[in-house]
């Protein structure tokens, strides 16, 4: 029998023979299973889950709460954030995504804009590292190098506010 709790979890109880007798074509109805918790006024949507999507949520789940308690040390799903090597691939990932802009002429958005160039475009035209940010439309952006001659009409690089 599978139940679902109130943070849509599955718990499995042993009834029966047990799931490892079920095959993988089973599916449980979960709009006829409701928790103590639950009252019998709110049933929860109709949904099929087979035994190994159950079986997936319940390993999920237990995973979960053993990293969140800390029992258990799962090393597999930590990412090394800080590791040079995780960094360089980072840094690389970013400049042929940014070439690649640039390249096609592709639309962008504002989330994808500000990844790219590393800061958020707060007006119509935003230039920084050589690249330009143009708004075309709300949310939509183009991404452009910055013109050897614009470049040296304004300023040599640094601005000194007085």
């Amino acid at each position: 029998m599978y139940r679902m709790n109130s943070v849509f979890s599955a718990v499995i109880t042993a009834v029966g023979s047990g799931l490892a007798c079920r095959s993988a074509a089973d599916t449980v109805r979960l709009s006829t299973l409701r928790t103590p918790v639950m009252s019998e006024q709110s049933p929860v949507n109709a949904v099929e889950l087979n035994a190994d999507q159950a079986l997936g949520m319940v390993s999920f789940g237990l995973m979960q709460r053993l990293a969140k308690e800390g029992q258990v040390e799962l090393p597999w799903l930590e990412t090394a954030v800080n590791s040079e090597v995780e960094r360089s691939r980072q840094l690389r990932q970013r400049l042929e995504l940014t070439a690649l802009a640039i390249n096609t002429g592709a639309p962008l958005t504002t989330a994808e804009v500000t990844l790219l160039m590393g800061a958020r475009p707060g007006s119509e035209q935003v230039e920084r590292g050589g690249l330009v940010a143009r708004r075309v439309s709300r949310n939509v952006w183009r991404l452009s190098k910055l013109e050897e001659s614009d470049r040296s009409d304004r300023y040599d690089g640094f601005r000194r506010r007085l």
